[in-house]
């Protein structure tokens, strides 16, 4: 115990030398009620200092020769230990709780070794999902591929095919050769027409429709049969061709003989065109002309260009609506369709592949930076908890000085009454004697503020432990990210061999069994599970377990 006239402040009076100008603050880990500062105006109130100091002065109490401290200022001193000892008990139980927070943000990192392995590990599931995938349609291709070759050698066909992929050029060549020949010859029927232009365009439009739809039909059908290896698709492909030509001709004549005989019937002395008998006309003239006797401009113009386009119409469909060989086409689009299926199936492989390497990548990215920001968790959790063990102490000292200003206030009083009262009365506890207890004489050391200051400490190295093993995992976990990107670069520049060698077996896989109609499909499923050993539960892609967070191998266990 310190002997002063007044006790001495902990901490610093304000300047009007009644306020304390420590401000507490402690930041809230938890929700928790605990009374940090004392409320010495209420604790004066409550145990009625001042009547009881005046009280026991007319009474002469305490006895000047008394050494132990009267009921009155026992209690007060009791109530300042039991106010030290609360906030000891909160100190605790929030540093505890961080403590708690600390090891549950700790990030758990496995091996180096581990990552590789689950790269390697992925990729080979991705090679295992797709294989049978890969192997049916290996098996189509190499199977179109066979009955292309054996088409073309059964059909003398020592070429490849060859046609448009697209039918948009061709049609909108016919499109254009229709409006050109409709034009053209609207202007040219436009003269014998009662409709005018109009009626001569409409007359030509339905003209050029026949002459391209007998082209095509004529090149489709009847042209490419021609040269077909059976005679009688030879004979048909004749009779179709001299059939949609002869029409073709036939009509065109008979057009230009009507547009003529529509000339003639014009230029008679009634001047009128006689349509009922139009049609008859022109059949006279070209049964007295000819097939060849028109003798205008315009109806041989009418002839010719029908004929022309006729021509054009029919080579249109000869070479670019289809292969010039009949069927040609149709095989060698499924040839094609069937490589392209398998050349996107693995760019699938190539890309799956891909994706699952680099979630591998990314996850152990993602464990670096949760590391990393564990390590400033617990880092910030340790200062906080250094804050509130300051603070803690600070309340203490404010404590002690509520508690000795009460103590003089009462002895001020009881002195003023009775005049000079016991030695004592002029010696106040200090910080020491509030927190054990023994702050009159006579009175047991208590050791329930130093259990608590003793687990505080205990904490405080918890902390210093889980910043030091969160400073290792975080280091770990950077390690970690370096090494999967270095592999996972390495396996993503070598999926190219990777997928030329699954195509190679895939490849020498169905090639055996295109080979071997007799082939079971449950040797299929044997061969299948044989590549497949080794890696069960690959598929199901089981989720690594290396990120997850946790308190695994902590320094505290």
């Amino acid at each position: 115990m310190a002997r002063d006239d007044e006790p001495a402040p902990v901490g610093q009076m304000g300047e009007d030398g009644s306020s304390w100008s420590k401000t507490i603050w402690i930041p809230t880990i938890d929700e928790a009620d605990i009374e940090l500062m004392p409320d010495e105006e209420g604790m004066s109130k409550q145990m009625a200092i001042r009547k009881r100091a005046i009280d026991a002065g007319q009474a002469n109490l305490p006895n000047g020769k008394d050494q132990h401290l009267d009921d009155t200022q026992m209690q007060l001193c009791k109530n300042i230990f039991e106010g030290i000892l609360r906030l000891n008990e909160f100190l605790a139980e929030q540093l505890g709780k961080a403590v708690k927070r600390a090891t549950a943000a700790l990030v758990h990192v496995a091996e180096v070794k581990r990552v590789r392995a689950d790269i390697d590990k992925e990729l080979r599931a991705a090679l295992e999902n797709q294989r049978s995938h890969l192997r049916q349609l290996r098996l189509k291709d190499l199977q179109a591929e066979r009955d292309l070759r054996a088409f073309a050698r059964r059909n003398g066909l020592l070429r490849a095919a060859h046609y448009k992929d697209s039918l948009l050029l061709p049609v909108a060549i016919l499109v254009t050769m229709f409006v050109v020949e409709s034009l053209i010859n609207g202007v040219v029927l436009a003269q014998v027409s009662e409709q005018g232009v109009l009626g001569g365009v409409v007359m030509a439009g339905l003209i050029s429709a026949f002459n391209i739809g007998t082209g095509i039909l004529a090149g489709l059908w009847g042209w490419r049969n021609l040269f077909h290896i059976e005679p009688i698709r030879r004979v048909l492909g004749g009779v179709l061709t001299f059939a949609f030509h002869a029409l073709a001709v036939v009509g065109n004549i008979f057009v230009a003989h009507y547009r003529e005989a529509a000339e003639l019937m014009v230029g008679e002395s009634t001047g009128a065109l006689n349509i009922a008998r139009l049609g008859q006309d022109a059949v006279q003239h070209l049964l007295l002309a000819g097939p060849f006797g028109m003798t205008s401009l315009p109806a041989w113009a009418l002839l010719i260009v029908g004929l022309v386009i006729h021509a054009w119409a029919s080579k249109e469909g000869f070479e670019d609506f289809a292969d010039p060989y009949p069927a040609y086409r149709k095989h060698d689009r499924t040839a094609r369709a069937a490589a392209a299926a398998y050349e996107d199936a693995l760019e699938d492989l190539r890309d799956e592949a891909r994706h699952g390497i680099e979630s591998i990548e990314q996850e152990a990215e993602t464990t670096a930076r949760r590391a990393a920001a564990a390590e400033r968790a617990v880092r910030e959790l340790k200062n906080l908890a250094m804050q509130r063990h300051q603070e803690i102490l600070n309340s203490e000292d404010a404590w002690v000085t509520a508690g000795n200003r009460l103590l003089k206030m009462y002895r001020d009083e009881n002195v003023a009454i009775r005049g000079p009262g016991p030695a004592y009365f002029d010696v106040f506890p200090d910080a020491a004697a509030y927190r054990t207890g023994t702050f009159g004489a006579g009175l047991r050391r208590s050791a329930d503020v130093e259990t608590q200051e003793n687990l505080v400490k205990r904490h405080m190295d918890d902390l210093d432990v889980l910043i030091a093993e969160a400073r290792e995992r975080a280091e770990a976990a950077e390690a970690l990210s370096k090494e999967a990107h270095r592999h996972a670069s390495i396996q993503i520049r070598g999926l190219g061999k990777l997928i030329d060698a699954e195509d190679e077996s895939v490849t020498k896989a169905a090639e055996r069994q295109m080979n071997d109609p007799t082939r079971d499909r449950s040797d299929q499923s044997g061969d299948d599970a044989a590549e497949n050993s080794g890696a069960e539960g690959s598929a199901g892609r089981a989720r690594r377990n290396w990120s997850e967070d946790g308190p695994q191998n902590t320094r505290l266990q």
